[in-house]
């Protein structure tokens, strides 16, 4: 591996060299027999989302479960299925497990609660800041509690929480005092 100078002052080159150095960007490090840099601005974030549940199972034995590959053919398939912002999927045995391109988040019966890893759900960075700076239950419930939820969040690195407007066309309101609260300690906590 390149040293941690080195590929400090690289991705720092690259940022500046697209003038990202001020703002939020998205870098990527691919390492092979050399180190490719890349940056992109991120895009703006958006405000909700409509999101549906597709019947196209997780497979939480794989062994990649955890693993966050640059293979997205099989999400974005997915997606383009759902025809939503996004498609959240159950694993093999009908337990709730994640997005396509997120993990999820449901307020039910009062409490926020999000789907353990033994789901097969990704520990998604933004899903481990959320588990740090509030209450929330990790656990295994069928893909059927969509239902019965009061809120539902997509949480990813990039666009940090977004409130679900429409889960399965069921319309889901405006975002909560707690989706809005759990947003300003998360732009807290960046700023830090």
């Amino acid at each position: 591996l390149p040293s941690e100078e080195f590929l400090h002052n690289e991705v720092i080159g690259v940022l500046e060299d697209n003038d990202l150095i001020t703002g939020e960007a998205r870098v990527r490090l691919t390492l092979t027999s050399d180190a490719l840099i890349t940056a992109v601005p991120i895009p703006p974030r958006p405000v909700s989302a409509e999101v549906v549940s597709v019947n196209f199972p997780i497979n939480e034995r794989s062994p990649l479960t955890s693993a966050k590959t640059t293979s997205y053919a099989e999400n974005i398939h997915v997606l383009r299925s759902a025809k939503a912002d996004e498609a959240i999927r159950a694993n093999t045995v009908g337990q709730l497990c994640e997005g396509v391109m997120s993990n999820v988040f449901f307020v039910h019966e009062g409490r926020l609660k999000t789907p353990s890893l033994a789901s097969g759900c990704l520990p998604g960075v933004m899903r481990s800041v959320l588990l740090e700076i509030g209450e929330v239950e990790e656990g295994l419930w069928p893909i059927s509690i969509l239902d019965e939820i009061e809120e539902f969040w997509l949480s990813s690195a990039i666009r940090r929480i977004t409130w679900v407007s429409s889960l399965n066309g069921r319309e889901m309101g405006s975002p909560s005092a707690r989706f809005e609260d759990t947003l300003a300690a998360i732009k807290d906590r960046s700023r830090e």
